[in-house]
C-alpha cells in the first residue's frame, strides 16, 4: 500500500530521476528575466530550491547565494561585485542576501526620488527669486524701486538670454541643415 502511494504521488524511480535532472538543469541555467523584479526573481529561485530539497537535492548555502548573485541582471552588476569581494558573503544565507539586495534597491529608488525633487527645487528657487524681486520692489521707495526693479529685470532678462541662446542657435542650425538638404535634393533632380 505504501509503495503504491509513493509511486502515485512521487512517481516511479525513472520519473524522479528525470525530475531531478530537470531541476538541476534549471538551477544551473537560472537567470533573472528581463522584466522581472527582484522579488519575483527571488521567489522563482526559492521555489526551485524548495523543489530540489523536496527531492533530496541539498545545496550549500554559499552555493545558493553565489548562484543567485550570478543570476541577477546588469543593473545589479556593481552591487554583486561589491558583495562578492566582501567578507560577509561567506556567512550570508539566501534570506539575508535578499534582505541586503532589497535594502539596496529601496535606497537606490529613494535617492532617485530625491534627485527628482532637487531638480524641482532648482526651478522653484528661480521662481522664489522672482518673488523676492517683487517683495523688494514693494518695500523700497518708489524712485529707488523703479531703478532697482529695472536693474533686476535687466539682470533677469540677461540670465534668460544666456539660457535660451544655445537652444536658439541649435534650432537655427537645424533649419539651415534642412534648407541645405532641400537645395541639394533639388540640384540632384535637375542634373
Amino acid at each position: 500500500m505504501m509503495e503504491t502511494l509513493a509511486v502515485a504521488y512521487g512517481g516511479t524511480v525513472e520519473v524522479q530521476a528525470t525530475t531531478i535532472n530537470n531541476l538541476n538543469r534549471r538551477y544551473e541555467h537560472f537567470f533573472a528575466q528581463q522584466c522581472e523584479s527582484l522579488s519575483q526573481t527571488y521567489n522563482r529561485f526559492n521555489y526551485l530550491v524548495n523543489d530540489m530539497r523536496r527531492l533530496g537535492i541539498i545545496r550549500h548555502s554559499s552555493q545558493l547565494v553565489l548562484n543567485f548573485l550570478d543570476s541577477l541582471g546588469k543593473s545589479w552588476e556593481h552591487h554583486v561585485h561589491v558583495l562578492k569581494i566582501g567578507e560577509k558573503i561567506d556567512s550570508m544565507d539566501l534570506n539575508s542576501l535578499f534582505g541586503n539586495l532589497r535594502n539596496y534597491e529601496e535606497t537606490k529608488a529613494l535617492r532617485k526620488e530625491i534627485m527628482k525633487d532637487s531638480d524641482k527645487e532648482k526651478f522653484v528657487a528661480l521662481m522664489s527669486r522672482k518673488e523676492t524681486i517683487k517683495h523688494i520692489s514693494e518695500s523700497e521707495n518708489s524712485d529707488q524701486c523703479k531703478q532697482s526693479d529695472e536693474d533686476l529685470t535687466n539682470e533677469l532678462l540677461a540670465s534668460v538670454a544666456l539660457i535660451v541662446k544655445p537652444y536658439k542657435e541649435s534650432r537655427a542650425n537645424r533649419v539651415r541643415r534642412a534648407q541645405f538638404k532641400g537645395s541639394n535634393s533639388v540640384k540632384r533632380s535637375t542634373s
